[in-house]
């Protein structure tokens, strides 16, 4: 795979007179760029790559609802607060298993633990910064 900029593809495409768009014209242009065009290939991430992104991705949708139930709680009315009370105390037990899942996940390989050592030698650098680092950006890691 390779990530190239948008901006490139479509001025490509009109550099040789392509300006219709369709989804197959514009798979056509991509594939002609991807021949043509010196590009360096990325590899796919791998399992435990793709493991620790799906629970970071969910860690961070725990804590978007968190946020929100926190902020529902200045309007909410007495019986609805306990509801939400209720589902703020499930979302933080969520969110403490997700932040063990992520160290869990980290520590389980020397790799990652060296890499997380690394990263979390730099002043300001905690686990949630680096653990976002190591799955999002695994390429300023290797």
């Amino acid at each position: 795979m390779a990530v190239v900029n948008t901006r490139q593809v479509r001025d490509f495409a009109k550099s040789i007179g392509r300006l219709a768009k369709t989804d197959t014209l514009d798979a056509e242009v991509i594939a002609h760029f991807g021949a043509v065009a010196d590009l360096e290939p990325r590899t796919l991430p791998d399992a435990m790559t793709r493991e620790l992104a799906a629970v970071l991705s969910r860690r961070r949708q725990v804590l978007e609802m968190l946020i929100a139930e926190r902020n529902r709680l200045g309007t909410a009315l007495s019986h609805v607060t306990e509801l939400i009370l209720a589902h703020i105390s499930w979302l933080e037990e969520e969110l403490y298993k997700l932040n063990n899942d992520l160290s869990h996940i980290i520590r389980e390989s020397p790799v990652w633990r060296e890499k997380d050592d690394l990263l979390r030698s730099v002043p300001g650098v905690g686990p949630v910064l680096s653990n976002t680092l190591m799955a999002d950006l695994p390429e300023l890691v290797h």
